[in-house]
């Protein structure tokens, strides 16, 4: 996740945003295909639906912010990929506020029935049906059901100051939400001799 400083134009807004998407879909993405939209306190990045093509297909990808006005930033920046934000704003207001502290962040949530996880992390998983690829370190798995994933950042010294720089990736966990609550269970963690 970048939490990137900007002016509060709309325009510079959404080029946070796109930068955001980037950087989750290595790739440079131009920023005239997306349009900016307000989703109660979130900005939220979406692609055009007549700019949907074989080159840019992103109609389940999005990118929300919340924008500070007093900072000129956004404090919280998530990708959600894989179902809309509008649909689901409970979840995903939840599940940002769950995760989000002076020394944490949500950098995105996936919805997806594939999990690729570390081969020494495999007996965390429950629920595969069957493994769909295979190599030394990491392998893959097809789930039962579609599973909410998310990527959480922990910041490496709690006495610095929260630039992105001093935060790296923490873990991975599947995300449920019922009753208006956030239940987790950890896929694996990462960077563990940082902390």
């Amino acid at each position: 996740m970048t939490l990137t400083f900007c002016s509060c134009s709309n325009n510079d807004k959404k080029e946070s945003l796109v930068y955001t998407l980037n950087a989750f879909e290595a790739r440079d993405i131009p920023s005239n295909i997306f349009t900016l939209d307000k989703l109660n306190e979130f900005d939220l990045l979406k692609q055009k639906q007549e700019t949907i093509d074989g080159s840019y297909n992103y109609p389940n990808t999005f990118v929300v912010g919340q924008y500070n006005d007093n900072r000129k930033a956004y404090d919280r920046v998530h990708v959600i990929d894989g179902f809309s934000p509008v649909e689901n704003y409970k979840l995903v207001k939840a599940i940002s506020d769950y995760y989000t502290s002076d020394t944490t962040f949500l950098d995105n949530i996936q919805l997806t029935d594939t999990i690729y996880i570390d081969n020494k992390d495999v007996f965390l998983l429950k629920d595969t049906m069957y493994r769909i690829s295979f190599n030394d370190r990491q392998s893959s798995y097809k789930m039962n059901e579609k599973k909410y994933i998310v990527l959480i950042y922990r910041k490496t010294n709690p006495i610095k100051d929260s630039t992105t720089g001093n935060f790296t990736m923490w873990k991975r966990e599947i995300v449920t939400f019922q009753n208006d609550n956030v239940k987790t269970e950890t896929l694996n963690k990462m960077n563990e001799h940082l902390f």
